[in-house]
């Protein structure tokens, strides 16, 4: 369903995003990132590549 769970939180990107930085709000696509041995991505690039692939092949 998309949720995380780090340790005892849980909730969407943006629930957990918040809560583990201590805000009462995150813009989750901004805050998570995926590492990959030399490089780091943000969720909203990998999102956005994933929207433009999906356009093009309709």
């Amino acid at each position: 369903d998309g949720s995380l769970k780090i340790k005892d939180i849980s909730g969407s990107i943006h629930q957990v995003g918040a809560r583990i930085q201590g805000l009462p709000s995150c813009n989750g696509w901004d805050f998570w990132h995926v590492k990959d041995k030399s490089s780091s991505k943000l969720l909203d690039d990998i999102r956005g590549d994933y929207r433009s692939k999906k356009i093009s092949l309709n």
